[in-house]
This record gives C-alpha cells, sequence and structure tokens, in this order.
C-alpha cells in the first residue's frame, strides 16, 4: 500500500507542478528526467512524512521568539515602510523554503554531512571555512569541492525558482519576482550598511 501511495503521490506531482512540459530532448533522456522528478518527489514525501512525526503541519509558536521578533521589527520599522518590511518576510520565507527542500533531497540522497558543510556557501556572506578547510574535512581534492559547490548552488538556485513559481499565476512571471526579490535584498543589504 506504501508503494501504490508513492506511485499516486508521483503522479499527482506531475500533474499539479506541470513537470511534464519542462522535458527536453535538449537536456536529456525522458527516463533521466522521470527519474530526477521521482527523487524529488520522494525528496517532497520523506520530508512531509518527518513533518508528521514532528507533530504533523502545526507549527508550535514561542511567545519569547514571537517577542524578539517584534522587537526586531519594530526596530527595523524605523528604517523601512510597511510594504518592504513584508517583501523582507516574504523573501527570506522563500529562501528558507528553497533551503529545506535542498536538505531534505540531500538527506533522501543519503548526503546530510555534504549539505552542512556546503550550507555555508550559500548565502551572500563569506564563509567561515575555505575550500581546502571543506576539502580535509570531507576527504575530497579543492576542486571536488569546488564543483560540488558550484551544483549546490545550482540546485538551491532551482529550488528558489520552484518556490518562486508556487507564488505566481503563471511561470513567465517566474523572473520578474526573482528579480523584486533580489532588489528587496539589495536595499535591505544597503539599509543595513548604513
Amino acid at each position: 500500500s506504501d508503494a501504490q501511495d508513492l506511485t499516486q503521490s508521483f503522479f499527482q506531482h506531475l500533474l499539479e507542478n506541470d513537470t511534464v512540459r519542462r522535458a527536453s530532448r535538449e537536456k536529456g533522456r525522458f527516463r533521466s528526467f522521470l527519474i530526477g522528478a521521482l527523487k524529488l518527489c520522494l525528496a517532497d514525501e520523506t520530508s512531509r512524512r518527518a513533518t508528521a512525526k514532528r507533530g504533523g503541519r502545526l507549527e508550535f509558536l514561542s511567545l519569547d521568539a514571537f517577542e524578539a521578533e517584534e522587537l526586531h521589527h519594530l526596530r527595523a520599522a524605523d528604517e523601512a515602510n510597511p510594504s518592504e518590511i513584508l517583501d523582507a518576510r516574504w523573501a527570506g520565507l522563500l529562501l528558507e523554503r528553497a533551503l529545506a527542500r535542498l536538505r531534505a533531497e540531500l538527506t533522501a540522497e543519503d548526503k546530510p554531512e555534504l549539505f552542512e558543510t556546503l550550507a555555508p556557501f550559500l548565502a551572500g556572506d563569506k564563509p567561515e571555512a575555505s575550500y581546502r578547510d571543506v576539502a580535509v574535512k570531507l576527504g575530497m581534492p579543492v576542486s571536488a569541492v569546488a564543483t560540488q559547490i558550484h551544483r549546490l548552488r545550482r540546485r538551491f538556485a532551482s529550488e528558489v525558482r520552484r518556490e518562486v513559481l508556487e507564488t505566481v499565476s503563471a511561470p513567465h512571471e517566474v523572473d520578474d519576482e526573482l528579480r523584486h526579490l533580489r532588489a528587496v535584498f539589495a536595499r535591505v543589504a544597503k539599509q543595513h550598511a548604513f
């Protein structure tokens, strides 16, 4: 019955996300495309099941965290107008969700340590560890670390794009939303620079 549920979930994933339209002969074989789509679907399912074990879709809120967030936003209110604050929260949430999906995918691929080690290279800030430090930790050449970081960044960008796709009414609007997202981060960075 689990296999039937997963199969049904996979077909639902294909239909809801209009996944088949993204297939292209130039990108490779259709079988490889389907395997990739199946891996994404299984990663999502693994994430959903892990969420269910931790209380389902309920989100418990800490009052302490709520107070700290409100204080932070009160301080930020002097620097930004409400629409900018909302945009910054939206952008942050998109990035968090994309990062969570990427973490789930790599965990499903039995690579959680690789993700945790390379995740600091996804942020805009310079990480504390160098490529050489990471290479020593993971036991691989520096060139392989650079390749893994490049691949992780591409996958992260794909997940961000996927998250944005869920928020727009048509696929052609994704690039406009991504430009808006970059502008939000540029404004926030500029405000924090002063």
